[in-house]
C-alpha cells in the first residue's frame, strides 16, 4: 500500500471518531440543562418569564439558540446569554427603551430596532424615506444609524433635538435653540468639532459643520 492513501485512510478514520465523539458529548445527558437564571431588570423578572425560559430546560447546553429565545421574549426586550458548564444559562435580560420616533410614528430604540407606535411625543423626531418598517426588526439603515449616533452625541453635549432630517444638503438637526447642519459624511470629525464650540455660542445659532476646513456659525435669522 502507498503511504500517502494510507495516511488519509488513517486520517479520515481518526475524523469519524472525532466526530462521534463531539456528538456523543453534545447529546450527553451531563450537559442537558437544568437551571436558567434570570439576571436583569425586576420589572422584566417574572414568573411569565421564567416559564418561557424554563422551556429549554433538557436542552444540550450546545444547542441552545439565542435568536429562538429573543423571538421568545418578544421585541421589547434585549437579552445576552452566559453558559455555565455542564447545565446551567444565566440569562442577561434588558427591556429596550426608546430613544426617538421614526418619521414621528414609531418607537425605535439606541440600536435601531423598531418597539411600537409612538407614545411618547417628547422623544426626538428622526425623518427618513423608508418602507417595510416592522415592529420588532432592525432598521438596516446606514442614515438612521448616523443619525442615532448624531443624536447620541448631541445630548450627551446638552443640545435638546428636536428633529434630524436627511434632504439634499445632507443630514441637518433642529435642536431647541438653533439649527446644526451636518451635510454627508465624515461625522466623526464633524461631532470632534462642535464639541470645540463654546456653550454660549450653541444657543440660537447656525451652525454649520459641512465645510471640511472651518466651523461656520451665524444668527438663526441669518
Amino acid at each position: 500500500m502507498k503511504i500517502l492513501p494510507f495516511f488519509l485512510l488513517v486520517l479520515t478514520l481518526i475524523t469519524l471518531g472525532i466526530q462521534r465523539g463531539v456528538t456523543a458529548i453534545k447529546r450527553s445527558s451531563f450537559f442537558k440543562i437544568e437551571e436558567i437564571e434570570i439576571d436583569g431588570d425586576s420589572i422584566l423578572n417574572t414568573d411569565s418569564l421564567q416559564n418561557r425560559l424554563d422551556k429549554n430546560k433538557g436542552v444540550s447546553i450546545f444547542e441552545v439558540d439565542e435568536e429562538s429565545l429573543k423571538e421568545t421574549l418578544g421585541s421589547k426586550v434585549s437579552l445576552s446569554i452566559k453558559k455555565v458548564y455542564p447545565r446551567r444559562l444565566i440569562v442577561k435580560v434588558k427591556k429596550k427603551e426608546p430613544v426617538a420616533l421614526l418619521n414621528g410614528v414609531f418607537e425605535v430604540d439606541e440600536d435601531g430596532y423598531i418597539l411600537g407606535r409612538g407614545k411618547q411625543n417628547h422623544l426626538p423626531v428622526l425623518l427618513l424615506s423608508l418602507s417595510n418598517i416592522r415592529v420588532g426588526e432592525k432598521v438596516e439603515s446606514n442614515i438612521l444609524s448616523d443619525e442615532l449616533l448624531i443624536m447620541g452625541v448631541l445630548q450627551k453635549s446638552g443640545f435638546r433635538v428636536i428633529r434630524i432630517e436627511m434632504d439634499e444638503s445632507g443630514i441637518s438637526v433642529l435642536t431647541e435653540g438653533g439649527k446644526i447642519l451636518f451635510g454627508f459624511g465624515d461625522l466623526e470629525r464633524k461631532l470632534y468639532n462642535l464639541k470645540t464650540i463654546s456653550d454660549e455660542v450653541k444657543e440660537k445659532r447656525v451652525i454649520d459643520l459641512r465645510f471640511k476646513n472651518q466651523i461656520v456659525i451665524r444668527d438663526k435669522r441669518g
